[in-house]
């Protein structure tokens, strides 16, 4: 992913998780080389799949206590109320909407169309091929641990 792709993926992300779930973070040029952030927690993906001009997935990996937050904050309920069902739901809704924000910048003519997001708990964050692919993944900071997004699509 060139340095303009990355930048728009970034400033989507982070408009999103800031105006609807309140959640702010720093980017980060790569994963810590310490691997206490992969352990520290576990992990949720959400996937959001897209057809047109060659296609492509976008992947978000929220470490569980930033997903909980991003419920919390979205559906406005108090932590202790949260359900599995409603952090799922959550994390599809949040890779909807980074997705859909960052085609609709780079695809004004709307060619690309969104699939349906999934979401699956992530046994062993370090096992999954995404977030060993480095050159098509953008890391964020947050007080909940690292989120993780990854961009697969053709180049050019």
């Amino acid at each position: 992913m060139d340095n303009r792709m990355r930048n728009l993926l970034s400033e989507t992300a982070a408009q999103v998780f800031e105006t609807m779930y309140y959640i702010f973070f720093s980017r980060l040029h790569s994963l810590p080389a310490d691997l206490d952030w992969a352990t520290r927690h576990r992990y949720v993906k959400a996937v959001v799949s897209f057809t047109g001009k060659g296609g492509g997935a976008l992947t978000l990996f929220m470490p569980v206590p930033l997903a909980r937050m991003v419920t919390t904050n979205f559906l406005g309920i108090d932590r202790s109320e949260v359900s599995e069902q409603q952090i799922q739901d959550t994390c599809r809704e949040a890779a909807n909407m980074v997705g859909g924000g960052f085609l609709g910048q780079i695809d004004p003519e709307g060619e690309y169309v969104l699939g349906i997001p999934v979401v699956t708990p992530v046994a062993d964050i370090l096992q999954e091929p995404a977030v060993d692919d480095r050159d098509h993944q953008c890391v964020f900071k947050t007080e909940h641990g690292l989120l993780i997004i990854h961009l697969a699509m053709p180049e050019g």
